[in-house]
């Protein structure tokens, strides 16, 4: 407890709460295969909004 109230700012709002609830997730299996696929998603996306912008 020590160590988080250490690391983690006090976010305004209990904002350390969705910090907390979003590395839940991700450190389960699934949730690091969502977050894996969403950011390729979103890479994807950027390089072909991008790519068009630039032709």
């Amino acid at each position: 407890m020590r160590l988080r109230e250490a690391l983690l700012p006090r976010w305004p709002f209990g904002g350390e709460r969705y910090l907390e609830a979003a590395l839940s997730v991700i450190s389960q299996p699934v949730g690091g295969a969502l977050t894996l696929s969403l950011t390729a998603l979103l890479c994807a996306y950027l390089l072909t909004a991008l790519r068009s912008r630039f032709r």
